[in-house]
């Protein structure tokens, strides 16, 4: 009884604890992310794949726009002949498809850093939430998720551990209860059929005449009163087979 008090102080003021720390980190937390995940992805958009594709773009109609003038410029000078302005305009189009080349490999190489940085912000995030989730579905309370962001992600991962830590508190403070509840029940089962089975031993005595010749009437008393204790005897035993249920150490004989 005494350790089971001690388990419960202890409970409680880890309880306190918790409470108290939270109620601090809820009057610091800020109600929106620094850094929403919205504002991840357009940043995210923007700097590797649209502003990327709008600077190559711009560059290449640049270059094969000055190119094709220039070319169109010298034929012009030195009197160039149709043929001549052909083989100039076919040399700047194998030009522009080798550019055309470079520039999807580097717009693929921008998608594919936009690609893996959403997978860090967005995809891993995601994973360790629903790993904690399974976790808790399985009955591993008191499971604790880290996510070093700044966004959504990170306010949901730490109101996620601080109900993991409740829910953990919340199981031990039961199985304390229950635990009490059955020591309450041996202890008082225990303490009630020690008199019973002497009043149920003496009653016996009487109604068997060793205490001398009884009355009908005194007999039929005294048999109600006999067959009241036996069945206060089978109910003191119902409550002790139900506590060794609870602790685990009920047995079939």
């Amino acid at each position: 009884m005494n350790e089971s008090l001690m388990d419960a102080k202890q409970i409680d003021e880890q309880s306190q604890a918790t409470e108290e720390v939270e109620g601090v980190q809820n009057q610091d937390a800020p109600v929106f992310a620094n850094f929403p995940v919205f504002m991840k992805l357009v940043v995210i958009l923007l700097v590797l794949v649209f502003i990327p594709f709008l600077v190559i773009t711009l560059a290449m109609t640049w270059n094969y726009t000055h190119a094709y003038q220039e070319a169109l410029a010298r034929a012009n000078l030195d009197g160039a002949s149709s043929q001549r302005i052909n083989q100039e305009i076919q040399v700047l189009q194998h030009d522009l498809r080798i550019r055309l080349g470079f520039f999807l490999l580097v717009f693929g190489s921008f998608v594919t850093a936009g690609i893996w940085t959403a997978s860090k912000f967005l995809v891993r995030p995601l994973s360790s939430l629903l790993s904690g989730i399974r976790e808790i579905a399985q009955g591993k309370l008191g499971t604790k998720i880290s996510i070093a962001t700044n966004d959504e992600f990170a306010l949901f991962a730490d109101s996620f551990n601080r109900m993991s830590r409740r829910l953990e508190l919340s199981r031990r403070r039961d199985r304390w209860v229950s635990r009490m509840k059955s020591e309450l029940l041996t202890v008082a089962a225990h303490q009630l059929r020690t008199p019973l089975s002497g009043l149920k031993w003496v009653l016996r005595m009487i109604l068997d005449g060793e205490m001398g010749t009884l009355q009908q009437k005194q007999a039929e008393f005294l048999e109600k009163g006999y067959q009241t204790n036996e069945r206060m005897i089978t109910l003191v035993n119902d409550l002790l087979s139900v506590a060794r249920i609870e602790e685990g150490r009920f047995g079939y004989r």
